[in-house]
């Protein structure tokens, strides 16, 4: 990349004595340019090695074909980079490697790379890398280090000739401490990377799980991104997060840099830091980001304009604003869209951006409701408001009232499900049959918009009185794994008391026993007994109030307290011998469960005494009905009266010992390093032997 040079004009009154500053080559600048210049050490590596290799594809003319990169995992802890550019000779490697600020690519802007820092990132990470050139036929290593005065130093250390095509391989090992969390961060790091890359590169070692873009609405350089959450600059397959308040004080490309937006720059046209970790607000960087924002800012006024265009109502204009505010706020917020009309009409006449309904509705006698969530109440109920305004929102459903009683219930009800998800809001509209025709005609209102009570699920019926009967002392419990509204877990039935069944005793739709459980805690004690073959059916939710009644009362033989048949079947099974030391064992198992089923699958051919008794224990341990006593007795607070089984920490320690490798194992092997393990396991064997 061309680097922006400018002279200064300098006027002098006469010849003075002068000096020009120099840089020493002391231990101390290697460390500020090699390692201090870089505050996320493993993203400057991955981000200069692999634009190092992209220069050098598009100097080779072969910029559409990827490099490959190893990403570290704990089984293989090696980072590499192999481009295959134009490789380097030996001069150029031993010159251009041990020159800072020594680059070929500072007079094309073809290439990223300027500095001449790029290529001495790996010291930043480590004191010693491999860099491997192949150069017409030739394979020659090197090794970059650190030697005892901490002064950087490149070898030669072997020459070979090859058939491998020309190119450079840059690579170290990476430290891996006992949570692994180097391996990890690299493969983080690179996500970030390559998530700007056109071509990404052929991925090896960890996988990444890199995603497509989910691209919300783009131009010819521009693109607002779901998932994001910040203005980034992408030149030269580098991303960098742009500061509006270092940009502009123009209020339409400061709210179009406050969202996620990314803007495509040619290589020059923005200055950098010297770390490539950011921008540089100089003027050039300044203008060209203010530049391409207005032009972007143009883009959005004329997508607003064609997509009002194409509205065939007033009605379709104010629901395509809200999204455009809502959905896509930077295009909203930058076009201005309080100035924007329909057909000569202001879209809302009001800054609330409410439509003006309230003549409307006095001179035809209409009423409207609101319903929306309960702000301090996380139940599902919802709130009600009353006041002749409404908005338009694809997010909000408009109620007509055609029913002559019941209309205000089922509209409840229904907004308790709706208004369930975030912005909801139902609006209930009542008023004659013609009225709300007028109401439906004046405001354009189409019919698939337009939900009418009478479709309406019927609401608790109404007994003697005008008093809402009450509600079903029983209710049946649904399938709810980790729904947090209690309430939606429960449905009324219908249940004969004399029939008898598995209850739980309910107090505002949770269980009441020794603690109060949830509903979703009342299902996972089901599932586990039935895991056990416990066979149940239903189970009930009997109100607290309805087990006082001399009628439950008497028939109470006829029914069983989930919570009590739960003990009951612990007492019964967990007390067989057998099973006593199977959870025992699982008990000391579980915390080293990963660990041991790998050692297990990937030693299956060897004849280890150690691993071998390992695997039977392993298979005993794995008994599903232990796990499933285990976690019932946790659920219901009953205490297990267990053997002590296998100390697992003492009998895992002596693998370790054994074969101190395997605590490397992760399960990510493939079916190679699968056989790597086990002539391991196989050497040290012979070894003893």
């Amino acid at each position: 990349m061309k680097i922006t040079d400018t002279k200064n004009k300098i006027e002098r009154s006469q010849d003075f004595p002068e000096s020009k500053y120099t840089i020493k080559a002391s231990p101390k600048a290697f460390l500020i340019l090699s390692d201090a210049l870089y505050s996320n050490k493993i993203q400057a590596v991955i981000r200069e090695l692999s634009t190092n290799a992209y220069d050098s594809h598009v100097e080779n003319g072969n910029k559409e074909q990827p490099f490959d990169v190893h990403i570290p995992s704990r089984m293989e802890p090696m980072f590499f980079v192999r481009d295959y550019g134009t490789g380097m000779s030996h001069e150029d490697c031993m010159h251009l490697y041990t020159t800072y600020f020594g680059s070929t690519r500072t007079d094309s802007n073809e290439a990223v790379g300027c500095m001449g820092l790029g290529s001495k990132s790996p010291f930043a990470y480590t004191d010693s890398f491999t860099v491997e050139s192949f150069y017409n036929g030739e394979h020659r290593t090197y090794n970059a280090y650190k030697n005892e005065k901490h002064e950087p130093v490149f070898a030669l250390l072997n020459e070979l000739p090859t058939d491998e095509p020309n190119g450079l391989k840059v690579s170290f090992a990476v430290e891996v401490d006992s949570y692994g969390s180097d391996p990890s961060d690299f493969g983080r790091e690179a996500r970030k990377i390559y998530r700007h890359f056109d071509v990404r590169p052929n991925i090896t070692g960890a996988e990444l799980g890199m995603e497509d873009k989910k691209i919300i609405l783009e131009g010819e350089f521009w693109r607002i991104v779901g998932g994001g959450s910040e203005a980034v600059a992408v030149m030269g397959n580098v991303g960098y997060p742009i500061s509006s308040k270092d940009c502009s004080a123009h209020k339409k490309i400061t709210r179009l840099l406050g969202d996620s937006i990314e803007i495509n720059f040619d290589i020059g046209e923005l200055d950098i830091t010297p770390s490539r970790e950011s921008l540089s607000y100089n003027d050039l960087t300044k203008q060209s980001i203010i530049t391409k924002c207005e032009t972007i800012i143009k883009e959005f006024e004329d997508i607003v304009r064609e997509n009002f265009a194409k509205c065939g109502s007033m009605w379709e204009a104010r629901k395509l604003f809200s999204k455009m505010v809502t959905g896509h706020s930077c295009v909203g917020h930058s076009v201005g869209m309080d100035t924007i009309k329909y057909k000569g009409r202001e879209i809302y006449s009001s800054p609330t951006r409410h439509v003006d309904v309230n003549d409307f509705c006095k001179e035809n006698d209409i009423t409207i409701r609101h319903y929306s969530k309960n702000r301090y109440n996380n139940s599902g109920s919802v709130e009600m408001s009353e006041g002749n305004y409404m908005a338009v929102d694809n997010r909000f459903v408009y109620v007509f009232d055609d029913l002559k009683r019941g209309g205000i219930g089922r509209t409840k009800d229904f907004a308790c499900s709706h208004c369930s998800d975030a912005g909801g809001k139902v609006y209930l509209i009542r008023g004659s049959k013609e009225s709300l025709v007028l109401f439906k005609e004046h405001f354009e209102m189409p019919d698939s918009d337009i939900v009418y009570t009478s479709s309406l699920e019927k609401s608790s019926p109404v007994g003697l009185g005008g008093r809402s009967k009450t509600r079903s002392k029983v209710s049946r419990l649904k399938d709810c794994n980790r729904v947090e509204d209690a309430r939606l877990c429960w449905e009324d039935v219908d249940v004969d008391i004399e029939s008898g069944g598995v209850y739980v005793p309910i107090n505002r739709y949770y269980a009441q026993g020794s603690v109060e459980r949830t509903p979703s805690e009342v299902s996972y004690i089901v599932r586990h007994l039935r895991n056990l073959g416990v066979e149940i059916d239903d189970v009930f939710g009997v109100k607290t109030s309805m087990t006082k009644t001399k009628k439950f009362a008497k028939n109470k033989g006829k029914w069983t307290n989930l919570f009590d048949l739960a003990k009951e079947v612990l007492t019964e099974m967990a007390n067989e011998p057998s099973m006593r030391y199977k959870i025992g064992t699982k008990r000391f198992f579980h915390t080293n469960e990963e660990w041991v089923g790998l050692v297990g699958q990937q030693c299956v051919n060897t004849e280890s005494d150690l691993i071998m008794s390992l695997n039977r224990i392993v298979e005993m341990t794995t008994c599903q009905d232990a796990l499933n006593i285990i976690n019932l007795a946790r659920a219901v607070g009953f205490s297990l009266d267990f053997a002590k089984g296998v100390d697992w920490p003492s009998f895992t320690q002596r693998v370790e010992d054994k074969y101190p490798m395997l605590s490397t194992l992760n399960d990510s092997l493939s079916s190679s390093q699968t056989e790597v393990v086990e002539n391991y396991v196989k050497l040290i064997d012979r070894e003893e032997a």
